[in-house]
């Protein structure tokens, strides 16, 4: 899909004509044909993936290029598995500016998305999307783009990954504890994760983020560049009492994953996913305990002193 999008822009950016051209031909021919076949078609052909509409399409073409449909299936041409599905779409373009200043200007809204992944890291994703941006090409586009996001993950499983050792070998790092020993692969660690916030110069800026695991709950915040892939969370997680038994938890470390939590830093470095502890968060955490206590402190040698 990726792939047809920058093929697709890559032709369009070539000139003005080329646009003008492009713009012209798809009103004459949605005016008269249905053009669903040929999308169908032609995703089919190009990638490894067909694009089937099931809904007519609605396009509208001034003042701007408007188009609005329901029910997008994107089809792997493999196995003929729908991996995504897309409902209640609106895509509006800036064809004028676009023809008279090569400026991209768009706005694109799924009430409904779910998708299917299926590799080394699985699950089932709902959730809906507002974007808009602009750009003088679709490079810069990508880089600009501002709106919301929120998405729920059911059936989740991070395959030949061990979350529970992860999370416990950042607080073994940070205690300078002995390292610890992978987790009883029999307890499966299958997860859900909700999620939303703003996206502001394509990077997803998830202030509420959820996820939840057996005897597990795990909290955070952070953020997603959607250009690039790079992720940066600082996250915490909380132990219930069965886990201490199933992961055979020392007492010191049981009690690092139910009162206070050390804050654990998820970065992607190199495509490799890492779990360090947030040293910024601890310090930062201890510098206002600290100050919380002062203040207390304070207050009390001035009742003591209003007293006497």
């Amino acid at each position: 899909m990726k792939h047809i999008a920058n093929r697709a822009f890559k032709i369009i950016l070539l000139s003005l004509l080329s646009i003008l051209a492009f713009i012209l031909f798809l009103m004459m021919v949605a005016k008269f044909l249905d053009i669903r076949p040929f999308i169908s078609w032609g995703s089919k052909t190009f990638s490894n993936y067909e694009i089937q509409i099931q809904e007519p399409l609605d396009v509208n073409y001034y003042p701007d290029l408007e188009v609005s449909t329901k029910n997008i299936l994107l089809v792997k041409n493999k196995n003929k598995n729908a991996i995504l599905h897309l409902n209640n779409i609106d895509f509006q373009l800036d064809s004028k500016r676009l023809v008279t200043e090569g400026l991209f200007i768009v706005n694109l809204n799924i009430n409904e998305f779910a998708l299917d992944i299926k590799s080394n890291f699985s699950g089932s994703i709902t959730g809906q999307i507002d974007l808009n941006g602009q750009g003088n090409s679709w490079g810069e586009l990508k880089k600009n783009l501002y709106g919301n996001l929120s998405f729920v993950m059911d059936n989740g499983r991070w395959h030949d990954n061990d979350i529970w050792y992860n999370l416990r070998l950042a607080r073994s790092i940070y205690k300078r504890d002995e390292t610890p020993l992978p987790s009883n692969h029999e307890v499966m660690q299958d997860f859900t994760i909700n999620a939303s916030g703003s996206i502001k110069n394509s990077i997803f800026i998830n202030d509420a983020f959820k996820m939840t695991m057996p005897f597990t709950e795990i909290d955070g915040t952070g953020t997603i560049n959607l250009y690039n892939g790079e992720i940066d969370y600082s996250i915490e997680a909380f132990f219930k009492p069965q886990l201490k038994e199933i992961l055979n938890l020392s007492e010191s470390e049981y009690l690092d994953f139910s009162n206070d939590p050390v804050p654990i830093k998820i970065r992607n470095n190199s495509g490799n996913i890492t779990f360090r502890p947030d040293i910024e968060k601890i310090f930062r955490d201890e510098v206002e305990g600290n100050l919380l206590k002062h203040e207390d402190i304070f207050n009390d040698m001035i009742k003591m002193n209003l007293t006497q």
